[in-house]
């Protein structure tokens, strides 16, 4: 019989807001060849679990006990988010369903993932009844739940406290670990870098264009303020017809029409919205470089190694855990919101010769393989191991 495990998350596809869903899915999934994977989350019913399996896993929609669902907290007013993040600290009533799970599901590990929501009595209930936790640091939410400073002081002092009954915490890049353990989080765990895992594709795409052509660009990823496409749009407007013919921009979010308004008047600036995660991977044939022009601290970068994967280089900023994961990060990395910055990045790619470009696509590809799914399992279970008995 294999050892039971609950993956707590916040959202569990088909709700999915970005790349913590996915990498949560993945890992769940992955998991299920060597232990029992049970996956709780927050649904959008009142009352009532509600149960499913899919793909061998179980998973537990608890219900919402706040005032609206976390879905929701970025359209609500700073007041109502307060109010609901307050509920999240100690939500008795989102303690009450976990310890009924525990007691019913009966798992040697709880994992946890992205916690808002879930509220952080999810680590006090385990903690209790003597389950060990491990933690993965996938966001900056239990430093900064809103955008009010007062406020965010006082949560932290709560959740640094209680954050010292997780038994081992994970970053998804050195930089996101850091960050907590500079802010005192996590003092007695043990601590631990494992980076995501990304669905490759397995074989090495060649050459796709002569030295003399002209680019073809992507940006890939939701369309809200902290992913900084607006200073790729400015930055592109300024570049050459000669150096590139076309800028696609995949994804939608709040600043679309936005954006669309900024790139009026350039015919080469495509807006697809949004976009299948599996016909991302076409587009990506299609284009010969990618920038992430993101002005917040990018816990990782998901959309890197899926483009190094395609054999596509990537520009990005020079910021949170990005650095980390781009190749030649001194050639390819730009100042976030500085448009120059960006331009001049675009056309040193540009005017490398068709030999460097080549190399450069094969370093991505080879690059990309050591971010492979059976990787991030065995890390994970290594780590488990050294809590729980795992054959």
């Amino acid at each position: 019989m294999k050892p039971s495990i609950i993956i707590a998350s916040s959202l569990y596809e088909p709700m999915v807001v970005g790349g913590a869903e996915i990498s949560t899915k993945i890992l769940a999934e992955s998991l299920c060849k060597y232990l029992d994977v049970h996956v709780v989350t927050v649904g959008l019913q009142k009352n009532g679990i509600e149960f499913e399996e899919v793909n061998g896993i179980k998973i537990y929609r608890i219900p919402c006990h706040n005032i609206f669902h976390y879905i929701d907290k970025k359209d609500k007013r700073t007041f109502e988010k307060i109010v609901w993040q307050t509920i999240d600290i100690f939500n008795p009533e989102i303690k009450k369903e976990i310890i009924k799970l525990i007691k019913e599901i009966k798992p040697q590990i709880m994992h946890t993932q992205n916690m808002s929501g879930l509220s952080l009595s999810v680590w006090k209930a385990a903690s209790d009844l003597k389950i060990p936790i491990v933690h993965t640091l996938r966001d900056y939410t239990l430093l900064k739940p809103v955008r009010f400073n007062s406020y965010s002081k006082i949560y932290r002092s709560v959740a640094r406290k209680i954050s010292s009954r997780v038994n081992a915490v994970i970053g998804i890049s050195e930089f996101i670990l850091d960050k907590y353990v500079n802010h005192k989080y996590f003092n007695n765990s043990s601590k631990f870098i494992v980076y995501n895992a990304v669905e490759l594709n397995k074989k090495f795409i060649g050459t796709k264009k002569n030295n003399d052509s002209t680019l073809v660009i992507g940006c890939i990823g939701q369309l809200e303020d902290n992913k900084g496409v607006e200073f790729l749009v400015k930055a592109f407007k300024d570049i050459p017809h000669t150096v590139s013919n076309k800028l696609v921009i995949v994804g939608s979010g709040s600043r679309k029409q936005e954006l669309e308004n900024l790139a009026a008047g350039d015919n080469r600036i495509e807006f697809t919205g949004h976009v299948k995660s599996v016909d991302v991977y076409k587009l990506l044939e299609q284009f010969d470089l990618v920038v992430v022009p993101s002005i917040w601290e990018e816990p990782f970068g998901r959309v890197i190694i899926e483009s190094y994967s395609m054999s596509v280089p990537v520009i990005g900023s020079d910021i949170g855990g990005i650095p980390e994961v781009i190749i030649k990060n001194e050639d390819f990395l730009f100042k976030p919101r500085d448009i120059d910055s960006i331009k001049k990045s675009i056309n040193n790619y540009f005017e490398m010769s068709q030999i460097e470009r080549e190399s450069i696509r094969q370093a991505c590809y080879i690059h990309s393989q050591t971010f492979t799914i059976q990787k991030n399992v065995n890390e994970h279970l290594n780590l488990y191991r050294s809590l729980i008995t795992i054959t």
